[in-house]
C-alpha cells in the first residue's frame, strides 16, 4: 500500500480533532488542549492523552503498547494497518488523494550518487600513519567525499589501535 504524508494528514485532522474523535466513536472528555480516554483506541478512562493540537498520543498505562499518533489509534480501533487507516481517513474526509501521496524525492533520471572522477589526486596518507595525538592508533583507512562538481569536499579517516581499559585488581 502506498504511503501517505503523515505530517500533512495530522495537520489536517487536528484542525477539528475533537469533532472527529467523537465521530469515530471515541469515548472520553476534553480537558484543555487534550482529549482524555482509556487508551488510544478511545475506550472509557483517563490514562491516555491525545493532543488536540498535534494529534500525538501519550498513554500512561504501563501495559499499553505504544501508539505514536491518532492515526495509529484509529488503525488499532478498526483492526487495520497504519497506511490503510490514513487512506481511509483521507477518503472519509473527501480529500484529494494526490495531495497526500508521498512523492519520491529522487527520480530515475537523477541520482544522489556522484561517481568518483579519475583526475582527483589520492591523498598522501599512508596506511599505518600514527594518529597525531594518540600514537597507539594507526591509520587503517580513508574515504573521499566529493562535491557535485567532482571536487574533493573532505576526507574521512579511520584509526584503529589497541583499546586500553582501566581495570584495577
Amino acid at each position: 500500500m502506498k504511503k501517505f504524508n503523515r505530517k500533512k494528514l495530522l495537520n489536517h485532522i487536528t484542525q477539528d480533532l475533537c469533532r472527529r474523535l467523537i465521530r469515530w466513536g471515541y469515548e472520553g472528555e476534553v480537558q484543555g488542549d487534550e482529549f482524555r480516554s482509556g487508551d488510544a483506541t478511545g475506550t472509557v478512562g483517563d490514562s491516555c492523552f491525545i493532543s488536540l493540537k498535534t494529534g500525538l498520543v501519550h498513554d500512561f498505562n504501563p501495559d499499553a503498547s505504544p501508539v505514536r499518533d491518532i492515526i495509529e489509534g484509529v488503525a488499532r480501533r478498526r483492526g487495520i494497518s497504519y497506511e490503510e487507516a490514513g487512506w481511509q481517513i483521507i477518503d472519509e474526509e473527501g480529500l484529494d488523494t494526490d495531495e497526500f501521496r508521498v512523492k519520491s524525492s529522487v527520480t530515475k533520471r537523477e541520482s544522489a550518487v556522484v561517481p568518483v572522477p579519475n583526475d582527483v589526486e589520492e591523498p598522501k596518507l599512508p596506511i599505518g600513519l600514527p594518529h597525531p595525538k594518540h600514537p597507539d592508533f594507526k591509520l587503517s583507512g580513508y574515504w573521499r567525499y566529493l562535491n557535485a562538481d567532482g571536487s574533493l569536499h573532505h576526507i574521512r579517516v579511520r584509526y584503529d589501535g589497541k583499546k586500553k581499559t582501566n581495570l584495577q585488581s
